[in-house]
């Protein structure tokens, strides 16, 4: 039930594998469900990676 399908039958849940159908189809796309957040780093970060042998 907490699952999202990978591919499906219908948009958005179609995988075209093709570059220009993607950008055409994602050029109007509502991306702002109500549910999804979008923001912006306001931090940057200058952390060392952990090294690890």
């Amino acid at each position: 039930a907490d699952v999202i399908p990978k591919q499906g039958k219908q948009a958005p849940w179609q995988v075209t594998n093709n570059y220009l159908e993607d950008r055409k189809s994602l050029k109007n796309a509502k991306f702002d469900d109500g549910v999804l957040r979008f923001h912006k780093h306001s931090e940057v970060t200058t952390r060392k990676p952990k090294l690890v042998s």
